[in-house]
């Protein structure tokens, strides 16, 4: 392992309080950094270097972790992204088809009433907590409906979420295990409900009945690939409408014309997704000796690619940390990744995001943070809590 001092903290007060002025002076004085939290890690914090890891899957492997610190308490790979070529693209061939923009599309509807149920069941009271009412209640339902699993359930999936994460935070290996026998047991009951129905349009019939290389999938795989669902699926999509909401609060020009002209919604979500990217971090294992920015990772190293970091790069972004929703070019870097490991759950993230925005902006007025948003903690950057008052639109 790296015998050096330690360069930043993403533990630290500073990077929980304000993660993206950490990460931009990263950028300047230190962009290939060493933390000696999770054990010892590389940070990698500019573009050119996150696409570089990202590429390069034969260097800087997914298999052994994907996150630190390691939120799968090691009993099974979460699939497929703890996974490198070519199993990789076997298990993402799974799931795949139940991303397709035609099947995902058929979701905007029912996310647009679920926004508007939402929204009727506070708009009365002048105020709500946007994250908690709006945003995650329509990300879990979405999630709920890729999955085939019924709407109430995908309420669980928060709480899931949230007790992994401030288990795995906290270090404390014992609640990580109890919330992590609940949620298997969710899907050791989804498994036997479906062998006593099989043949069902639906996520699990399709796991079940699939194979890899000539075998059906173990349990182990099934359980890794809806974990991975059930606990990442809905959170990252939920905090970038959180953070695009608070900004809008003041943003009054690019609100009202998104207002004018919900088309420009679509346009918008890609930017406000690099902006307001709620990942920090992703994590890859070294295979060999390698050097990026100057600094040699060695063999068995782990590698974070500062994903939230990379999106903000003066090198590539004119005016960066500024929302321009006529951004010349593809935005090339969001929350959604890079790579073979690129998010599958993109366009059904975008279709979210657009469905809550363009309900809100039809029925709120004005609105305004009004209260103290909380932070997520480490890896994700996204707001948990955004407390706001409103006038509805009369």
């Amino acid at each position: 392992m790296a015998n050096v001092t330690s360069d930043w903290d993403p533990l630290s007060e500073a990077n929980l309080a304000d993660p993206v002025a950490v990460q931009k002076n990263m950028r300047g004085k230190c962009p290939v950094a060493w933390t000696e939290q999770f054990g010892g890690a590389w940070a990698v914090f500019k573009h050119a270097d996150i696409e570089q890891v990202a590429g390069d899957p034969e260097t800087f492997s997914a298999a052994e972790v994907f996150v630190v610190p390691d939120m799968t308490g090691g009993v099974f790979p979460w699939l497929p992204v703890q996974s490198d070529p070519p199993q990789h693209a076997d298990y993402r061939a799974l799931v795949a088809p139940f991303f397709r923009g035609s099947r995902i599309a058929a979701f905007e509807p029912e996310l647009v009433r679920i926004a508007h149920e939402c929204i009727d069941s506070f708009i009365d009271d002048g105020h709500a907590d946007v994250a908690s009412q709006l945003n995650y209640r329509v990300s879990s339902s979405a999630l709920a409906m890729l999955m085939g699993v019924p709407q109430e359930d995908g309420l669980r999936f928060k709480s899931w979420h949230e007790g992994m994460v401030s288990a795995n935070a906290s270090g404390d290996q014992e609640a990580l295990g109890v919330t992590f026998m609940d949620l298997m047991g969710y899907v050791q009951a989804w498994m036997e409900k479906t062998k006593a129905e099989p043949g069902g349009d639906d996520l699990m019939s399709a796991l079940m009945e699939a194979d890899i290389d000539g075998r059906p999938l173990t349990n182990e795989e099934i359980f890794g690939t809806f974990i991975l669902l059930i606990v990442g699926g809905f959170e990252t999509t939920a905090d970038v409408t959180s953070a695009t909401l608070a900004h809008l609060a003041e943003d009054h020009e690019l609100r009202e014309q998104l207002r004018a002209n919900p088309k420009l919604i679509t346009k918008a979500v890609g930017e406000f997704a690099r902006v307001f990217a709620p990942t920090q971090a992703t994590a890859r294992t070294a295979t060999r000796d390698v050097e990026i920015g100057g600094r040699t990772i060695c063999a068995g190293e782990r590698v974070l690619q500062m994903w939230a970091s990379g999106s903000r790069d003066e090198d590539i972004f004119a005016d960066a940390d500024s929302v321009d929703i006529d951004r010349p070019g593809k935005t090339q870097l969001t929350s959604f990744g890079s790579g073979n490991h690129r998010c599958l759950g993109e366009g059904l993230a975008r279709i979210e995001i657009r469905a809550i925005l363009s309900t809100w902006l039809e029925r709120i007025d004005t609105f305004k943070v009004d209260g103290n948003p909380e932070r997520g903690t480490w890896p994700t950057q996204g707001w948990h809590s955004m407390p706001m008052s409103f006038t509805a639109r009369s």
